[in-house]
């Protein structure tokens, strides 16, 4: 950026004493010099984005809504690692995607799914099934992953569905539910499992049978061998999210770190 600055300043200063053949000569190095930091930029983007998980979809850039049909096409869109989406269960056991409680102000577990297609989303959209995100993942080239949180549903019907789909290569399971990731471990997908509370340490987490690890990055400060200590025991290490800085996302894809951002198009084409 400074020698940004002093390139542009003597740009004026040549026009001023016109100094024809400097200003033009300043101009071609002004061009380099903006063409190599794109370039830079370029390389950065794409070593950066196998690291980006969507966080509830890729919904900023067109204003859309978190957790929808359109969001979640927008971020398969995009050449990164996975897109995340929450799971709850409907009174009468359809599995529904929302990230709260409530769809509206109807409390998603006690309410029909018949009842919560008369909301919208603000796109117009009705409430997204897990089917409908399932059906739309089988209509792409199915290079992004599943990011399945689980916040309040049967476990066993959210597998069955991704195994009658043929998906279980493509799918992650993530939870503050400790009882849901032990669920997961006995039926054998513990190698897909993140827990997302900070507590547990690489060797914990290890002896649980969990897959990967998630800490925000105050905990990887406070303890940065554990990062090591969970690549040698072939764990997936994760941060906590969201992460938005450009900084931030920078740091965590050069130290091999997934991370969840609502920022996904940052390293996108």
């Amino acid at each position: 950026m400074i020698l940004l600055n002093i390139l542009f300043k003597n740009l004026f200063q040549t026009m001023k004493n016109k100094d024809y053949p400097l200003f033009y000569s300043l101009i071609v190095s002004s061009f380099l010099f903006l063409s190599c930091s794109y370039e830079d930029k370029l390389l950065t983007s794409v070593q950066a984005r196998k690291y980006i998980i969507a966080h509830r979809g890729s919904y900023q850039l067109h204003a859309l809504p978190e957790n929808s049909r359109a969001s979640f096409r927008e971020a398969l869109a995009l050449h990164i690692f996975g897109t995340e989406f929450d799971v709850r269960q409907t009174a009468d056991g359809v599995l529904v995607i929302n990230h709260d409680d409530y769809f509206n102000d109807k409390k998603v577990t006690e309410t029909t799914f018949k009842e919560l297609l008369d909301y919208k989303l603000s796109n117009g959209e009705t409430i997204p099934t897990l089917i409908d995100f399932f059906d739309i993942y089988k209509e792409t080239s199915r290079r992004v992953k599943l990011i399945i949180e689980l916040k309040n549903c049967d476990v066993e019907s959210v597998v069955d569905l991704v195994n009658e789909y043929e998906i279980q290569d493509d799918v992650r399971y993530i939870s503050f539910n400790k009882e849901y990731c032990n669920q997961l471990v006995q039926q054998g997908l513990g190698k897909y499992v993140l827990y997302l509370y900070s507590e547990l340490s690489p060797n914990e987490v290890k002896n649980l049978g969990y897959g990967w690890i998630c800490y925000h990055e105050s905990v990887y400060n406070l303890h940065p061998e554990w990062l090591k200590e969970a690549k040698d025991m072939n764990l997936i290490p994760c941060a906590l999210w969201p992460v938005n800085d450009i900084g931030q996302m920078e740091m965590y894809s050069n130290l091999g770190i997934l991370f969840f951002t609502d920022m996904p198009m940052s390293y996108s084409d």
